[in-house]
């Protein structure tokens, strides 16, 4: 069997079909397995195809297949809840477990998560924002056409502002001793130009988007739409959710 492969060089037309299984396929870590077959069986037929071994073609085979192996690597430690940083592991798992462990570890590297000494506008009405605050504890104060309002934690305020790049179109103040982690503007500017990055804060940001507009209705009404946010839970992917790994 292993001359009638040899001889007949199904090694490298099977080490071919491994490949072009691999690129036909958008799963990144799948992809990279059918990589590994791939570079296997082109090893095994370097190995084999000549009276002498193809170093050269064996050694270039091997370093392609420890870059891939790396590769492997980072996706693996990407989507594990490994990756989330101890310190901001009640964070993700209470409002940010339906985007990668890979990509909020990203996001609050660029961040400042503190508790405030005192009490902290985080918008003003007409004027542009400088910042995108999430807010974990504490309840928002909102001022909007002359109506006041009380928004619960949990939520982001000068993402609309930031996005669309208009001035603010409410005025938000939390208490002293609220707890916040905030984007500044310029580290804001210089994360979204990187992709990935960019779709793992717009994840984020839609799902507050979508909470809000759940509960859009009249000024007066908003008075008691606090409780029906604070019932919305925090969408999961099975992509990543886990539970979490121990020690």
């Amino acid at each position: 069997m292993w001359e009638w492969m040899r001889e007949s060089e199904a090694l490298v037309y099977l080490a071919g079909l491994s490949l072009v299984f691999g690129y036909i396929i958008t799963n990144q870590l799948v992809l990279r397995l059918w990589i590994v077959v791939g570079t296997v069986l082109y090893i095994a037929y370097y190995a084999t195809a000549a009276a002498t071994p193809l170093w050269g073609a064996i050694y270039m085979s091997l370093a392609m297949g420890a870059a891939n192996f790396v590769g492997i690597a980072s996706l693996l430690w990407h989507r594990s809840r490994r990756a989330v940083p101890a310190a901001h592991a009640d964070l993700y798992d209470q409002h940010f477990a339906h985007i990668p462990p890979g990509d909020f570890r990203a996001l609050m590297a660029r961040a400042d998560r503190h508790v405030l000494r005192a009490p902290q506008v985080l918008t003003e009405i007409g004027r542009p924002v400088d910042q995108v605050t999430f807010v974990i504890a504490g309840q928002a104060e909102v001022e909007k056409e002359g109506e006041r309002f009380m928004l619960p934690p949990g939520l982001f305020f000068g993402e609309v502002s930031y996005i669309l790049g208009g001035p603010a179109s409410a005025t938000c103040t939390v208490p002293a001793g609220a707890e916040v982690v905030i984007w500044r503007r310029g580290v804001l500017d210089e994360m979204c130009r990187k992709p990935r990055l960019k779709l793992a804060f717009e994840a984020a940001v839609a799902y507050d988007m979508a909470r809000k507009v759940s509960v859009a209705v009249a000024p007066a009404r908003l008075r008691v739409a606090p409780d029906v946010l604070d019932k919305a839970p925090a969408p999961r992917n099975p992509d990543f959710d886990a539970a979490p790994e121990t020690a």
